[in-house]
């Protein structure tokens, strides 16, 4: 293990002690599970852990641990702060740091963390299954601004509007609209738990979970599905029990500064005077907005050549034009925001003891 792992490994156990004593049923996920089976442990090259839990036990865990969290210890969740980015929440120890790209847009107290992805129940039918992942997507669009869900369903999620509508209303109205949508289903109607996260929405048969199974992880045990063979089936297909050869050998997470000896919250703090925040994020917006009209506009293209009068046609075009200077800009400026922040993670890699 590395140094890194080593303290990712400890929080596990502080989150496993933490749900054995509220009876929270809970499983290790995503590629903490697949190092689970096919490693023992951690993926060599990982450098966080991924749980998740059903709905119903991340509320008992969330009520039988407030005030009661070890010191230095923060649960992070959009349940508690609707400005934040991530639908996963975070079980974070702020004794330590870790800056991802999203907290550029959607501070949030940072440091080495554990993810707790949320299972929600969905009952059977594919319109119950789209009804979930265009809410959960409309929903991920607004909270977290530097990602571009909506590129997966290929739909838009008429971000401009839900956008325009949180300023009027707030954030919290908004999004308790949109998850009214997804997120009410019980569990005695649904047939499958799906995980809530916009990026890779997977949708287990419940039958593959059960009561939690532990097995070997380092020098510990840890909790996975009855059937976890069949869950990393379907999030990594069924070749996952090889060891890829060659390929991605190292992480992948995006502009990610980490110490375990400085606080985020110091780190956090020397980003805030060197990152405008309210100009990346006005960048990040009219690219959402953007992206869907520059759609819009292409699939009427035709119908704009055909049918309008000669000056209304050289109208569009002049918008039409407009547009793509704009994407132009918006691409140099985020491209420069991108190395102003590359600049200051290579110095403090460069400086902090990881």
């Amino acid at each position: 293990m590395t140094e890194l792992q080593e303290k990712v490994l400890q929080l596990l156990k502080d989150v496993d002690r933490l749900c054995r004593e509220n009876n929270v049923d809970y499983y290790l996920t995503a590629g903490t599970l697949l190092g689970a089976i096919r490693h023992k442990g951690f993926i060599p090259w990982d450098d966080d852990a991924d749980i998740i839990m059903t709905r119903d036990n991340w509320n008992k865990l969330l009520t039988g641990t407030a005030g009661k969290l070890p010191e230095g210890i923060v649960l992070n969740t959009q349940d508690e702060d609707a400005g934040l980015a991530m639908t996963a929440n975070h079980y974070v120890d702020t004794k330590t740091a870790a800056i991802y790209r999203y907290d550029l847009t959607n501070p949030e107290r940072t440091g080495i963390m554990i993810d707790v992805i949320i299972m929600d129940p969905v009952p059977e039918g594919e319109k119950a299954k789209k009804t979930y992942i265009d809410a959960l997507t409309r929903h991920t669009e607004l909270t977290s601004l530097p990602y571009q869900y909506s590129l997966r369903i290929g739909e838009t999620t008429h971000f401009s509007f839900y956008w325009f509508l949180s300023k009027i209303l707030g954030k919290r109205a908004v999004l308790n609209r949109i998850d009214k949508e997804a997120f009410h289903y019980s569990e005695d109607d649904s047939k499958y738990y799906v995980q809530r996260f916009a990026g890779s929405p997977h949708f287990w048969n419940k039958e593959y979970f059960g009561k939690p199974r532990y097995v070997p992880f380092e020098n510990t045990m840890m909790p996975v599905p009855q059937r976890a063979g069949d869950c990393l089936c379907i999030g990594f297909d069924d070749d996952w029990q090889y060891v890829p050869g060659g390929g991605v050998t190292r992480s992948t997470h995006e502009f990610c500064v980490r110490s375990m000896t400085v606080p985020g919250e110091r780190i956090a703090a020397d980003f805030e005077r060197r990152i405008n925040r309210k100009s990346l994020m006005r960048t990040y917006i009219k690219r959402k907005k953007y992206r869907w009209h520059k759609r819009r506009i292409s699939s009427v293209s035709q119908w704009t050549l055909t049918y309008l009068q000669p000056q209304k046609f050289s109208s569009f075009m002049i918008r039409n034009v407009k547009k793509k200077i704009f994407r132009s800009i918006s691409r140099k400026r985020i491209t420069k925001d991108y190395e102003t922040i590359l600049m200051h993670i290579s110095r403090y890699n460069a400086t902090i003891v990881l």
